[in-house]
């Protein structure tokens, strides 16, 4: 068994809403005659903290925050609406999807942020921006090129994207090879008590 895992923690996105932000995808990826890397729709989910490489010895540890910051929460709409770039328009790094969800989506985040700090794992220091990543653009990339995919994005109407309940949180291993991400559920917890 490996002694460390890379891992994360999110909010899974329901299949039907998966499909459609594939559908904009692939409406986007017309444009892209670069290359940028494209995250597949079955893996778009909502990061509320990223772990990274951690020892499988904290697994026990992350469950337990993990069930402490989601018994401090109950279920809350998220509504996909509009769209954006990292780290600016003239400099597109990632894009992304927003969305909208009452103040219980950031009081989670730091539920779960706090919960794991007894876990070993430290506070983040940038401010939580709850988005779904669409593509990441290479260091590669010219800029014209990701600024014309991200200004077709802009474009895009995506109130039919829709919307979901958040019921629970899942903490996910991820594991890199040449033909993308891969995303494995270890836990979840459902939110409330």
């Amino acid at each position: 068994m490996p002694e460390s895992k890379r891992l994360f923690i999110a909010i899974e996105i329901p299949a039907s809403v998966q499909q459609n932000i594939g559908v904009l995808s692939a409406a986007l990826r017309k444009a892209d005659d670069y290359g940028l890397s494209w995250v597949k729709a079955s893996n778009i989910h909502l990061t509320l903290k990223f772990l990274g490489e951690t020892p499988v010895s904290t697994l026990e540890k992350i469950e337990v925050g993990m069930a402490n910051a989601a018994a401090n929460s109950s279920p809350f709409e998220i509504t996909l609406s509009g769209c954006g770039c990292f780290p600016s328009p003239a400099r597109p790094r990632v894009l992304w999807l927003g969305m909208q969800a009452d103040a219980r989506l950031g009081q989670l985040q730091r539920g779960v942020d706090e919960a794991l700090v007894d876990a070993g794992f430290a506070r983040e220091k940038k401010p939580f921006s709850a988005h779904l990543t669409l593509a990441r653009v290479p260091d590669t990339c010219p800029t014209t090129t990701s600024q014309k995919i991200y200004t077709q994005l802009v474009t895009l109407d995506t109130r039919h994207l829709g919307s979901f309940t958040a019921t629970e949180i899942t903490l996910f291993q991820s594991v890199l090879s040449r033909f993308g991400a891969q995303y494995t559920p270890l836990y979840r917890c459902r939110l409330g008590k």
